[in-house]
């Protein structure tokens, strides 16, 4: 995950940047205490939050960049954000024993980085044209 994917801060990017970076230092810890400690429901829930909090941190960010024109970068954050929101719901199908859980993470990780890679691919292309007219 990106943090802070934005190209300019206004009040709603910025806490929401701090939100989606909280949720992403939640689900690393959550991830590694699931590896040290073995899966329990704990461990579990803790990745859960971690999600959220990152779907809601990168929606803040997408309304905050929509509201500033910038469409490109709030599809880019709109994707991370719904990617993040799957992965909580995973999470809670995982805590019921649903058999759908690992095909939701799925879907909801490699959404999540398609919205970075677009993001990514995005900037990448501006700083390159930005090269080219200087």
């Amino acid at each position: 995950m990106i943090v802070g994917t934005t190209t300019e801060e206004t009040p709603i990017i910025f806490t929401g940047s701090w939100i989606d970076g909280t949720g992403a230092a939640t689900s690393s810890y959550a991830a590694y205490l699931r590896q040290v400690q073995g899966e329990n429901d704990d461990n579990i829930r803790l990745e859960i939050l971690g999600d959220s909090l990152q779907a809601m941190g990168a929606f803040f960010v997408s309304f905050g960049e929509y509201l500033r024109g910038e469409d490109v970068y709030a599809v880019a954050n709109g994707l991370q954000s719904l990617g993040a929101g799957i992965e909580a719901i995973a999470g809670n199908y995982e805590l019921a024993n649903r058999t759908e859980a690992r095909l939701l993470a799925l879907i909801g990780s490699s959404i999540q980085a398609l919205g970075s890679n677009f993001f990514a691919v995005t900037v990448t292309k501006e700083l390159l044209q930005d090269e080219k007219a200087d």
